[in-house]
Order: structure tokens, then sequence, then C-alpha cells
């Protein structure tokens, strides 16, 4: 799919590294940098691929995901907000609405490190529908070698967020997340408390744990000649660690 979207025509080109595409009923800003090839979709200001020069891409995006208005799509990094998981109230989407709708494109600057792009999410009659406060949310990634999100919302309210990452990985065996804290709650087993051993996350069978107490996030990949990655989601008091397995993908997002 990441092919997909780097071979769609050209709507408007609105930088020599920078232009607008269509896919579907989607937007999507692609990014074609000396530093980094990347993508970001209107819809949800949703980053669909991240590849910085030199390495592999770095975020997985299924293949069959729906680009039709409205639709969650599956992959890359959904901004979940003004909510995480399940709503509290009964019939309103899981992980908010932020990843439902379009978002508009305030801002983008670039330089021979990278590019930053801006997105503005408002709040108008369909958001207070399902939530009933004036806000402004905006999106920022600075994407290059590195990338980085940034969200900083406008308004008076409590919500809680993730960034939901889905990272390309050829071996699930063959991963371990460090920093994450000793203390999960095990959402696969009811939700019990429990505590790793030796402090690495490993993923022989499917899981889903929410981290309680997390430190400084690293993510190692041992296989092959693929890159180490490092995360540090310093504003978060919570970190989440998911693997669906076969069998199991359909009950998530």
């Amino acid at each position: 799919m990441i092919k997909t979207i780097f071979a769609l025509p050209v709507v408007e080109q609105l930088t020599p590294v920078l232009s607008r595409r269509q896919i579907d009923d989607v937007e999507v800003i692609v990014i074609e940098h000396p530093q980094v090839q990347a993508s970001v979709a209107l819809h949800g200001a949703h980053l669909l691929s991240w590849k910085p020069e030199g390495e592999a891409e770095a975020l997985w995006l299924s293949d069959i995901t729906s680009f039709k208005k409205g639709a969650a799509i599956r992959g890359g990094v959904p901004i979940c907000w003004p909510w995480f998981g399940p709503s509290k109230e009964q019939g309103l989407p899981s992980h908010g609405f932020a990843r439902n709708l379009p978002w508009t494109l305030q801002a983008h600057n670039e330089d021979e490190s990278g590019v930053v792009l801006t997105f503005e999410l408002q709040s108008d009659d369909e958001t207070r529908k399902l939530w009933p406060h004036d806000f402004t949310l905006y999106a920022r990634f600075k994407l290059g070698k590195t990338c980085e999100i940034e969200l900083e919302a406008h308004g008076e309210f409590e919500t809680t967020s993730a960034l939901h990452t889905y990272f390309n990985v050829g071996d699930i065996a063959a991963v371990t997340v460090n920093g994450l804290g000793d203390t999960f709650i095990d959402k696969v087993d009811n939700a019990k408390e429990g505590k790793l051993n030796d402090g690495s996350q490993t993923f022989p069978d499917r899981t889903d744990r929410v981290y309680l107490k997390p430190g400084s996030l690293q993510r190692h990949r041992r296989y092959g000649a693929e890159p180490r990655y490092r995360s540090d989601p310093s504003s978060l008091q919570q970190r989440g660690g998911l693997e669906p397995w076969p069998g199991a993908v359909g009950k998530h997002g």
C-alpha cells in the first residue's frame, strides 16, 4: 500500500519535496526529501509512512485498509483523541473521533534536515454531537532522520490520547522492548496486574498491556541489519504494548 501511495498522480506540487495526492476519499501529503520519504493523510492527520534515507520503512500499513470518508485507517500512526480505547458512553467511536475526521494543512516548512508539517482540527457541530467541548487541536510532524510528533490542544477539558503506532517488523519473536517499567495491567488476562521479571517485553503470543510507570522507552530489533528504534513520549503517563496475533486483529481499532 505504501508503494501505491507514492505512485499516485500529483494533484498539486506544494514545494519541490512536498505534493498533494488523492487516494479514494482521502487527500495525502507526500514527502520526497533527500533525508526522508514519508506520507501523511489529511484524514485524521494520520502518518502513513516514514522512511529515513538509507533505512527500511519504519511503519506498517495494511494493504486492504479503507481510504473512505469516516473510516479509520489501519496502520501508520493513528491519533487517538479525545479519548483512548472504548468510550465511556455507548455508541461513540473507539479511540475518539480525531482519527476519523478531515484535518487541514495549516503550515509546512523544510530545510536540509527534513520537513515540518502542522495540521489543524477545530470543533464544529459534528464534533459537539460526540463531545460537548470547543477545541482547536494541532498535530505537528517533524520528519527526517528522526520522527517527532507533537499534539497541542487548546480549550477547557480533560482528555486521554495516544499515538497508536504500528511498527513494521519482520519477526515479532525477535523483538524486545525495554524501558516500559515493570508493572503492567494485562488486558488479555482479565486486566490482572503483573510484573516483568527482567524489564524486557517480548511477544511470544497475543499481547495487550498497559504499563503504569514507564521510563525512557527503547525498542530493539535484533534480526538482520534493521535499525534499533528509540521512542521518547515525554508527556505520556502510561504506555501500551500490543501484538494482536493472528485471529485477533479484527478486534482492535
